[in-house]
């Protein structure tokens, strides 16, 4: 069972869990895999001019950031098009496995991002994934990650990745790493009290949370689900059952609860439109109330979109 407190961060007491109000301000990442072309099961895109009026509300600000790499087809050249000699700073680059293999391959990547961004550099560089060889690439991304820090074209590396043991290992393996980002959201609570993560975040690790939606899952009406899927429905309408009560819309259920994570400080959210931007980033710069919440964990295979495929 799930029960509210009043002042503090989540905590979880044997299965004693709250919602409270006054957590971390968190800083919105915004997600751009679907800026060039449709993402994810719901098959989503965005309209141009939205993305325009995303990207120049986003420059004006100094607390909002900007996610994106070679694999979010069509996104950096939107995105370095719109701005076209316009600087911003806080740029995180992600850097596909393929160029894990070389020193040359991950430079050219990076520069290739960069060039497509019209840029001189970025917030962070993080590492798509460890890769299928980890052991095998050690020399050449540290070698890699190294030269970027050293050259200027980053003040921050990291990695992406889903298991905190992935962040543990890249950590002794790239001392270097000093950002990122993992999956959690309010059927995926795994990792809501590791003091691991704490730990490292209260030396001045970055923490960003992903997949605070599931791709939309948790919010969103999909068809043609596969049958591997179908709890989908039941885990919706708990959500929005739970958050009518107290007032709220899906949507900001979901975002409080990322709000609630001490060890997070960036949020990652991708949007389907302006309005939907402007929307959540209202909500993640406010606070809600608290609320007692009993939603069911989802299975290991739902909360994993890299078994859907």
């Amino acid at each position: 069972m799930f029960r509210a407190l009043s002042t503090s961060c989540a905590r979880t007491l044997d299965s004693v869990y709250s919602l409270a109000v006054e957590c971390p301000a968190k800083k919105l990442v915004i997600g751009t895999a679907n800026f060039g072309s449709n993402y994810g099961i719901n098959n989503n895109g965005i309209r141009e001019g939205d993305v325009f009026k995303i990207v120049n509300d986003t420059i004006l600000r100094e607390d909002i950031f900007i996610e994106t790499g070679e694999n979010y087809h069509g996104s950096e050249e939107l995105i370095g098009n719109i701005l076209d000699s316009r600087r911003f700073n806080n740029f995180i680059v992600k850097v596909s496995p393929r160029h894990f293999s070389s020193k040359k391959s991950f430079l050219k990547s990076v520069e290739g991002s960069l060039k497509r961004l019209r840029q001189d550099s970025a917030f962070a560089i993080m590492l798509h994934g460890l890769g299928d060889s980890p052991k095998e690439s050690t020399d050449s991304v540290k070698s890699a990650l190294k030269t970027v820090l050293a050259q200027g074209l980053t003040n921050r590396v990291g990695l992406s990745c889903y298991e905190i043991s992935e962040v543990l290992y890249a950590r002794k393996q790239f001392p270097e790493m000093t950002i990122f980002q993992l999956p959690e959201n309010i059927v995926d609570r795994r990792k809501q009290n590791s003091e691991k993560l704490r730990n490292l975040a209260y030396s001045g690790v970055i923490f960003q949370v992903r997949s605070i939606f599931l791709q939309g899952l948790l919010v969103k009406k999909a068809v043609n689900l596969p049958k591997e899927l179908k709890e989908v429905a039941l885990i919706q309408s708990e959500i929005e059952s739970l958050a009518s009560r107290h007032g709220l819309e899906s949507s900001e259920l979901c975002l409080r609860y990322a709000q609630s994570l001490d060890w997070a400080s960036q949020l990652v959210l991708g949007f389907d439109s302006y309005e939907q931007f402007k929307k959540n980033l209202s909500c993640i710069e406010s606070t809600g109330p608290n609320i007692s919440i009993d939603i069911p964990q989802a299975s290991d295979f739902l909360i994993d979109p890299r078994n859907w495929s």
